[in-house]
Formats: structure tokens, sequence, C-alpha cells
């Protein structure tokens, strides 16, 4: 019997067409999950089935209706056991994505994720210099909750006008002293804010396939808190030192140790993402030093499956 050969191309469009199909199936469910979600999310419902019954071919990529719409299709909907991240610690050989399975290439999805003040931004942008896309998903959550945003409106119904500055912009700052002190305000932040960040990446990250791209990286610092890891062929993590990382946190901020202690406190910790992420990158040494590991890093990523 002859084996055929396997076009790497008809199975990235093969994964596209799929993510597109689950989108309209999950049209008349959008219906009933609004009604099972807390007070908030009617506020992204509207823009998500508007989007999704004006018809997906339609929707710009990048735009908040696409954003919505692919919240809608992946955003809470639980993964099959055959498609959940292996488990931690396994080689970069083991990846389970249809194109893997198949012997041939496509691109490969890369979370960054780290905790605060452990270098994300050099290495994200040591990565871009060197030619992989990135996004970073605290750069879409500033966005999301610009003025006149869903998400600032339902941030404004949870917390009050108080959190405003007088420019009637969110007061990051105000906000974060908090959400950083309950963990149940925090948790209702998260509610509002990252179903649409994960949508806009999520919708970011088709397009980069789309465009023929072998490799794409996505900066999410909650990574693991919000269980996104599933989503995601390989994860890098950046760390350094506890006591580098509370001096980075003040510095950086302008917050008090007990204030900076309480923000490292809210992620988990260095240990646990080294110790579950597929490659570490660390920051306490010369910026020459992570740039190597970055290239380094790289080099390996780029390798054949």
């Amino acid at each position: 019997m002859t084996n055929k050969t396997v076009d790497p191309v008809d199975l990235c469009e093969l994964r596209i067409e799929r993510r597109r199909a689950q989108l309209q199936r999950d049209w008349e469910e959008a219906r009933e999950y609004v009604s099972r979600k807390n007070r908030w999310t009617p506020l992204f419902a509207v823009a998500g089935m508007a989007a999704l019954g004006a018809g997906l071919s339609r929707i710009t990529p990048g735009s908040t209706a696409h954003a919505a719409a692919s919240f809608w299709a992946t955003g809470s909907k639980p993964r099959s056991k055959r498609d959940r991240k292996r488990v931690p610690g396994a080689t970069t050989e083991s990846s389970t994505t249809p194109v893997a399975a198949a012997g041939r290439s496509c691109m490969k999805r890369i979370a960054l994720t780290g905790g605060i003040a452990t270098g994300k931004s050099v290495v994200s942008a040591e990565f871009e210099r060197l030619g992989v896309p990135t996004v970073d998903a605290d750069v879409i959550a500033r966005e999301a909750v610009a003025p006149g945003t869903p998400a600032l409106a339902a941030i404004l119904a949870r917390f009050g006008a108080e959190i405003l500055d007088e420019q009637q912009v969110l007061d990051r700052r105000k906000l974060g002293a908090i959400v950083f002190a309950d963990e149940a305000s925090r948790r209702d932040l998260e509610r509002i804010v990252h179903p649409a960040v994960q949508a806009a990446i999520n919708t970011w990250l088709v397009a980069a396939e789309r465009d023929g791209h072998r490799l794409a990286i996505a900066v999410i610092p909650l990574l693991y808190e919000t269980g996104r890891e599933r989503d995601f062929d390989l994860v890098i993590t950046t760390a350094c030192a506890g006591d580098e990382q509370l001096r980075r946190v003040m510095a950086r901020d302008g917050l008090t140790e007990l204030q900076a202690r309480q923000r490292i406190a809210a992620q988990l910790s260095t240990e646990e993402k080294v110790r579950r992420a597929n490659y570490a990158i660390w920051t306490d040494g010369a910026i020459e030093r992570t740039k190597k590991q970055v290239l380094e890093t790289l080099e390996r990523l780029a390798r054949p499956n």
C-alpha cells in the first residue's frame, strides 16, 4: 500500500477551518451560556452574538466584534481529554498538535509567561527583534478597559466610579490597591477582563498562522493561573531570584515592600512555573546573558518536530 504525502499547508488550513466550524456550532450554545454567567457577562454577549450572526467570514481580524465572537467559541468551553496539555516536563518532541502528530510542521503556538518583574518584556522584545511575532496580554488588557469599552463599564459596575482618574480613565493604581488586597475582588476583575483578552489573542494566533509564520509567541503573565497553558504547544517562563524580583517590583512600581509582596503572592511561584514550563530563561544576570538564552531557546524552537 502506498503512503500518501500530507501537505502541511493543507493541514494548517484544516486546523483553521475546524476552529471556524466550532464558532458556528457555538452560536446556539452562547445563548444558554449567558444565563449561567455572572451579571457582567451580558456586556460582552451583545457584541459576541452580533458578530457571530453577521457571518464569521466578514469579521475583520483583530476587531472587537471578532474578539467577542471568538470568546463565545473558545473563552470558557472545556476541552476534551484528547486536547489537554501534556504532562509537565514533557520534551518538545511530545507535542500533540494535529500537524505534529502527522509528522509535519505547522505554526508552533508558544506562550511566554513569568511572574511580575521577571523580565518578560525584555525577553519578548528580543524574540521580536529576532523575527518572531509576539502579542502581549497586558497591552491588550489596557486596550480592553479603555474609555467606552464594555469591560470598563463592567468594572465600574463592580468597583464604582472612584477608580477613575480626573480624565475618566481607569486608575490602575487605585484598582490594584483594591484587587491585590482582596482575592474575591481580584477574581471578579479577572472574570471581566480575561475573556476579552483571551479572545483577542486567539484571533491574533489564527491570523499569524494564516500569514505563514512558523512560530508565534503570546505573552501571558497569568497563563497557569487561568488554565490557558492547554491552548499552546510549548511554554517559556522567565525567572529570577526572589529577592531580585522583590527589588524590581518595588523600584519599578514605587511600591512598599508589603504591596510588592502582595502582588508577587497573587501569582503562581517562580519555582512552580519553572517546573511546569518547557523552557526557562533566567534574567538575573547581564542583559547580554538574557539575550543569549533567548537565541538558544529560539534555535531549539525552530527545530522540526
